[in-house]
């Protein structure tokens, strides 16, 4: 709390304590500000030692509330509280009871950065977080590249840690608003139940507990290993674990939870890669089924880990996230009743009947509203499964197999009888 600050919250408290003493004096003993009274020695007395008393009842009010607002950052000097910030500097924030800043202590060289420019002791938890989130933005730690913020909290009492942990992220995401700053924010309860599996993990890697406890939280589910989640910075774990199909249980579990989305600008964006991996499967988008792409790290690399299904075949592939290059791609046959398909009857996997016959005119040049006679069906005898498509149209009769893909495998036109 600064001297402005201070000086307002005591100015206000005198205010609020002390009303007005003309306002006293008019209500006790009948006269205003501007009167002139006129007293007998015998009530002078009497009239005056009762203001006097009261007025000095007044001022012991405003004392006492003077008093209370400037001792108010030292009602209670011991720690309660941790509140750990990470985007790549790490600062830990001890507070008292009443979430204000007793201590302020960097973990690395680009935390002491940001605490030699901000001034964050003796600031209410709230203050904290602007000044903390406007001097990373200022000096680029967080920017439109990297734009995710790890907030880990600590309080042994477990009902005040969760009161914290919900003020934490309300603070963190207004901090971020006011500087129009579109950020991704992930605050969590320290793991008690794992605590000494995390504190392993962080003195293996030398990293922080608060980074240590979010990648024990999935690293299990990725391929990554625990010493490649380590060298990722906060804004790429939480890319990975925003792809693990798992993380919307974690957020319900209490203990994470976060608003925003990280920041993948620095990659080549999931429209370059359905381009890239659709391109070398020859597959057209519009028939591709079950895609999936998932942010992993391979030798060191982020890597989008893709999969889908085009035709009969299923595709993975696994692509450089910065460069676009393919590094492995794999195929396999696609059956139905691996991905929990329940019907026996043969299906196609992708197309309907409608899309089948929007393919066959296009391609003989023909209107709906001319074609005459239509027939659909499903052949699924043939080698390859596929629709039959036949219809009329001036005065010739066409024939069309459409595979389940989209692809046209025969056509046929004649004459109308």
């Amino acid at each position: 709390m600064n001297n402005r600050e201070l000086e307002g919250k005591i100015k206000s408290a005198v205010e609020k304590a002390a009303p007005d003493m003309w306002e006293r004096l008019e209500r006790d003993i009948g006269y205003g500000k501007g009167d002139t009274i006129t007293l007998s020695d015998s009530k002078r007395k009497s009239k005056w030692l009762g203001v006097i008393s009261g007025l000095a009842a007044a001022l012991v009010l405003i004392a006492a509330g003077v008093f209370g607002i400037v001792n108010y950052n030292r009602a209670d000097e011991k720690i309660v509280s941790t509140v750990a910030i990470e985007v790549n500097p790490e600062i830990i924030l001890s507070l008292n009871t009443y979430n204000v800043v007793l201590k302020a202590e960097a973990d690395n060289e680009d935390g002491k950065k940001i605490i030699e420019k901000t001034n964050l002791e003796g600031l209410q938890l709230d203050l904290a977080l602007d000044s903390v989130v406007a001097s990373m933005v200022k000096e680029g730690y967080l920017s439109d590249k990297s734009n995710t913020m790890l907030l880990s909290v600590k309080n042994d009492d477990s009902v005040k840690e969760k009161a914290l942990y919900y003020e934490v992220m309300d603070n963190a995401t207004r901090a971020m608003d006011s500087e129009n700053f579109n950020g991704c924010a992930v605050v969590q309860r320290l793991s008690l139940s794992n605590e000494k599996e995390v504190q392993a993990l962080a003195e293996r890697h030398n990293i922080s507990r608060g980074k240590a406890d979010f990648i024990y939280l999935f690293y299990k589910s990725v391929k990554a290993t625990e010493d490649e989640l380590a060298k990722l910075s906060v804004n790429d774990l939480n890319l990975i674990f925003e792809s693990d199909y798992n993380h919307e249980k974690y957020k319900d579990s209490g203990d994470i939870t976060y608003s925003g989305k990280s920041s993948d600008k620095k990659y080549i964006g999931l429209d370059k890669l359905k381009e890239i991996v659709f391109k070398n499967a020859d597959a057209e988008e519009k028939y591709v089924r079950r895609f999936d792409a998932d942010f992993d790290v391979e030798d060191g690399i982020m890597v989008y880990e893709v999969d889908f299904v085009f035709g009969s075949t299923k595709y993975e592939y696994e692509v450089n996230a910065i460069s676009g290059e393919i590094l492995k791609k794999e195929t396999k046959e696609y059956k139905e009743s691996e991905y929990g398909a329940e019907s026996s009857k043969p299906q196609l996997n992708f197309i309907t009947g409608e899309d089948a016959l929007k393919i066959a005119l296009e391609d003989a040049g023909i209107k709906r509203s001319d074609a005459t006679d239509i027939d659909a069906e499903i052949d699924s005898d043939d080698p390859i499964k596929h629709i039959d498509i036949e219809f009329t149209a001036g005065g010739y009769d066409y024939e069309y197999e459409i595979a389940s893909d989209g692809r046209i495998l025969n056509r046929k036109k004649e004459l109308s009888d």
